[in-house]
């Protein structure tokens, strides 16, 4: 099930050594977009790390507010124009992928290069038989638009797994102390 995300929210994390974080959430349709910059400008403490959500499950799902346009391949536009800020050239960025869970379900009822899939005509794409080589092809995908040697750490997180959940949080704070 997708949950629509709007206007943006802070949210603050306090860690066990007693330091504080704050966590912006902006909304990812594309009417809040435009809004990134202002947001990220205004609440401009030390924007020293992006945490960027992609859905494993996205690559046969369309847009909500146009749908023609895939998920998964506007998810890549956006990354690419997020790797491209010139403000955050020297942020951290945490690529996290969701819902292992879901695509593991969908792949079990279809393939991943179905008549409704972003990489239908991908001649790489048909080499993903499983999950697993399915994650690597979009985790590929992402990783292709990263120029240079700007380092980016790849999560892959079940959110219904409260271990998951909790690692990742210890690496998003990790990060963020760099």
């Amino acid at each position: 099930m997708r949950a629509k995300t709007t206007g943006f929210g802070l949210t603050n994390i306090d860690t066990d050594e007693g330091e504080r974080y704050q966590v912006m959430d902006v909304g990812g349709m594309r009417s809040e977009r435009k809004k990134w910059n202002r947001h990220l400008a205004e609440n401009n403490q030390e924007n020293n790390t992006i945490i960027f959500c992609v859905s494993l499950c996205g690559f046969d799902e369309t847009l909500r507010e146009k749908a023609d346009a895939n998920c998964m391949l506007e998810a890549l536009k956006v990354w690419e124009s997020v790797l491209n800020w010139k403000a955050h050239k020297e942020s951290n960025i945490i690529l996290v992928f969701t819902k292992p869970d879901l695509l593991r379900e969908k792949l079990s009822k279809s393939t991943f290069t179905s008549e409704s899939s972003a990489f239908k005509d991908n001649p790489a794409a048909k080499k993903c038989v499983d999950v697993s080589s399915t994650i690597d092809f979009i985790k590929g995908e992402f990783l292709s638009k990263v120029k240079g040697d700007r380092h980016i750490s790849v999560e892959i997180v079940n959110t219904l797994n409260e271990s998951d959940t909790s690692n990742l949080s210890q690496k998003i704070v990790k990060s963020l102390k760099k």
